[in-house]
């Protein structure tokens, strides 16, 4: 039941981002006038919170509890595409857009915890597929659904599109705190750490996935993919 709720969260979640991604370089260049650099920014923006986001967020999940970051960072999300609402200025929109990138990223590594820890080790490739598929669902019909109602010739067209992309993460914070309660804080049996040595810093945990082939391609194609995303 757990993993169907994060699976459900998960979706709902980028169900939110759906409202916002295919528009927000359009209406920041033309709706709102500042052009396409700050559009482009806008963009890039959100990239680097999602970079800054990801090893930082993934040691959190490490150390706490992974329920509370991802629930955190989902709630971050939602306060940084909320405040677009009130986005008046190239200045204001960049920063609401790093930070929507920063939360949006932060729960990822938490929800990846999750789904090692409440699915059993026959099930964790299905639930990984179903969440997966179940974001890009959710995606498209958040895009779908809001090519109904924003209006880009308008500077408050795109305001429902922020609500609904800030109420669609605050709601998957709550269903991912939901399913968590009374969670075992334990770590399955097949996962525990052992004997495993200590954390290994940044720079050390790069050198040693770079020196495995599979790792390295797998970095490699990933960030190719995210950098042909975006652009």
């Amino acid at each position: 039941m757990r993993t169907k709720l994060l699976v459900l969260a998960s979706s709902i979640g980028m169900l939110g981002w759906g409202t916002v991604l295919p528009y927000q370089y359009a209406y920041a260049a033309n709706t709102r006038g500042w052009g396409t650099l700050a559009a482009a920014l806008a963009s890039t923006l959100f990239s680097v919170g999602a970079l800054v986001a990801a090893p930082f967020a993934g040691r959190l999940s490490d150390r706490f509890d992974p329920v509370v970051v991802a629930v955190v960072a989902k709630l971050v999300a939602a306060l940084g595409v909320g405040s677009l609402v009130w986005a008046d200025t190239p200045a204001t929109f960049l920063v609401g857009m790093f930070v929507f990138g920063f939360g949006h990223t932060a729960s990822g590594p938490a929800a990846s915890v999750l789904v090692l820890r409440w699915a059993g080790s026959d099930d964790r490739r299905k639930v990984f597929a179903y969440k997966f598929t179940a974001e890009a669902i959710g995606m498209a019909v958040g895009a779908f659904v809001a090519g109904q109602f924003v209006d880009l010739a308008r500077p408050d067209g795109m305001t429902a599109a922020f609500v609904a992309a800030g109420v669609g993460f605050a709601l998957s914070a709550a269903i991912i705190h939901l399913a968590g309660i009374g969670a075992p804080a334990e770590v399955a049996p097949d996962l525990a750490a052992g004997e495993a040595e200590q954390r290994l810093g940044t720079l050390e945990a790069l050198r040693r996935i770079f020196a495995v082939p599979a790792l390295r391609w797998t970095a490699v194609v990933t960030v190719a993919l995210a950098l042909g995303f975006y652009a």
